[in-house]
């Protein structure tokens, strides 16, 4: 579970080893990872055990309460996904299976939920 991974674009050389499920929450206008390391890091995280959850419009930290880029229903939504079960496992093929509500996580075949 990542939420704010700043630098995580300078080290996509090791996505090939990881083998259990990550998500990664990631806030499109986060003034501490570029438009070209978030692009950066959707094509390098395309293995099936890769989750992205976006959220457009929001800046770093938008789920610290209190803090200065807090958006409620957002933070709530990430909050939800990240005590939620880590998806029902996706398959070898890829296929996506998460449950939720919410509209901006992808699987990376870009199918979206």
């Amino acid at each position: 579970m990542s939420y704010y991974g700043v630098g995580i674009d300078n080290y996509l050389g090791e996505a090939g080893r990881a083998r259990k499920p990550a998500r990664l929450h990631i806030a499109e206008e986060d003034g501490f990872v570029s438009k070209e390391g978030q692009a950066k890091i959707r094509a390098g995280l395309t293995a099936p055990n890769f989750q992205l959850c976006s959220y457009p419009g929001r800046d770093d930290a938008f789920a610290r309460d209190g803090g200065q880029h807090f958006h409620q229903s957002d933070a709530l939504k990430a909050s939800k996904r990240a005590v939620g079960p880590v998806w029902p496992v996706w398959p070898a093929a890829g296929a996506f299976h998460v449950k939720r509500s919410g509209k901006t996580c992808e699987h990376p075949t870009g199918q979206t939920r």
